[in-house]
């Protein structure tokens, strides 16, 4: 998925200006993406049709057949000594299951183990665990400053480096160039030998080392931008993995829509501060010097960005050490390790349930804290109680997303300069 979306964009920034030249229009670039984003309409209306052909989905698009996870989480009794708290978390905690990272490799159990059916709610999103939310902190602050520089990189390097918007263009699509060969590797490479968190931590230094490289020194831009494209490659994948690992399999689409939703939340309100920060940048108003002045444009935006990737770097060492601390390194963990950890919880559920019914009590105490200890292990777990805090700061930035968004938007109406 990355590596033919940075293809994609690789080849728009490619022709973007030749097709401008050639037309003798800024419209007709738009008019080639307009046609595009309707081809890619039409595939998924052919998607979309054969999956209801097959019987996988119905007319409307919902999806009929799931995947199934091969281990349910049977919650203890002190969880359910409150029946009213029972009837109210049941749909919570009845489907900790598996992440798809890791279920492929299991064999389905039997009918005695299969999930329950699955009922979303958004009180659900109260329950999500404190570490998932690491995830959206990162999108906030790193993914937001690789998203607005690239769409700013062509303009940088034309102004900057007094080039012209042609060579900018091919110079500036460098960023997209790494993630197009090593996505998928990396994809490979988390998947079997772990180290997420060690890959997104060398991201936020290699895309700190771009900003400056970039910023503070007259090195020939296509180097930045590859190192930049490296950062690219590595952060995201990362990631993305990582979104699987922390949440059950049923809440594998409500992680990747928090995580889309919180890079689009950054990226509105970098974009637009780097506008601002821009329009402050001092000029003489001598005509004589414009290229002197355009070259210091984005001086004040380079540091913006040089600071938030410097602070993606102490996000990411937070959530080490979150994982480290509340999952054991699960994040950090190989394919290997993975498997071990699934089977003991596997193992323990399945001790609890043979000694159900003639074991003591003390005996039987003892087989579920096992238990719990090792679900504690493993990553895709709800909380056990409900919390207001992580939902209420992600909520608070996507209105604060939402106000810069109309605030510069509707300026050109409430300023009178239209």
């Amino acid at each position: 998925m990355l590596c033919v979306a940075r293809l994609t964009k690789w080849a728009a920034k490619m022709v973007a200006y030749p097709i401008l030249n050639a037309t003798g229009s800024h419209s007709w670039p738009i008019h080639v993406a307009t046609i595009f984003c309707a081809s890619g309409f039409f595939i998924n209306m052919v998607y979309w049709t054969v999956m209801w052909r097959k019987g996988l989905a119905t007319i409307w698009g919902k999806e009929i057949v799931r995947f199934e996870g091969s281990y349910k989480n049977e919650f203890n009794a002190q969880q359910c000594k409150d029946s009213k708290e029972q009837d109210e978390k049941k749909v919570y905690h009845h489907n900790e299951q598996i992440s798809n990272d890791d279920l492929s490799s299991h064999p389905p159990q039997t009918a005695h183990n299969k999930a329950r059916s699955f009922k979303w709610s958004y009180s659900i999103l109260l329950y999500i665990p404190s570490t998932f939310w690491m995830i959206p902190w990162i999108q906030f602050i790193m993914s937001s400053v690789m998203s607005s520089f690239d769409d700013v990189a062509t303009e940088y390097v034309e102004f900057r480096y007094n080039t012209t918007s042609v060579m900018a263009g091919y110079q500036s699509s460098l960023t997209q160039v790494v993630p197009i060969v090593v996505a998928p590797i990396m994809g490979v490479v988390v998947h079997r030998y772990g180290r997420r968190l060690t890959s997104l931590f060398f991201a936020t230094l290699i895309l700190i080392t771009s900003m400056i490289l970039l910023a503070y020194t007259w090195v020939t831009p296509a180097i930045g931008m590859i190192i930049f494209s490296f950062a690219l490659a590595l952060g995201p994948v990362s990631v993305l993995s990582s979104t699987s690992l922390l949440l059950p399999h049923e809440l594998a689409g409500t992680g990747m829509g928090l995580h889309k939703c919180a890079n689009n939340i950054g990226t509105t309100i970098v974009s637009v501060l780097v506008g601002y920060v821009q329009d402050l940048t001092y000029h003489d108003g001598n005509p004589h010097d414009d290229i002197t002045d355009l070259q210091s444009e984005y001086d004040g935006v380079m540091i913006l960005y040089v600071s938030m990737a410097g602070l993606s770097t102490l996000v990411v060492c937070i959530f080490w050490l979150m994982d480290r601390k509340m999952l054991s390194g699960w994040l950090q963990a190989n394919k290997k390790e993975r498997e071990r950890r699934l089977e003991l919880v596997q193992t323990k559920e399945e001790d609890e349930k043979t000694l159900y019914l003639h074991a003591a009590q003390d005996q039987l105490e003892q087989v579920n804290k096992e238990k719990m200890n090792a679900l504690n292990m493993i990553g895709s777990r709800l909380r056990d109680s409900k919390t207001y805090l992580f939902l209420g700061i992600f909520c608070f930035w996507l209105l604060v997303s939402w106000i810069v968004f109309f605030t510069f938007a509707l300026m050109p109406v409430y300023q009178s300069y239209m």
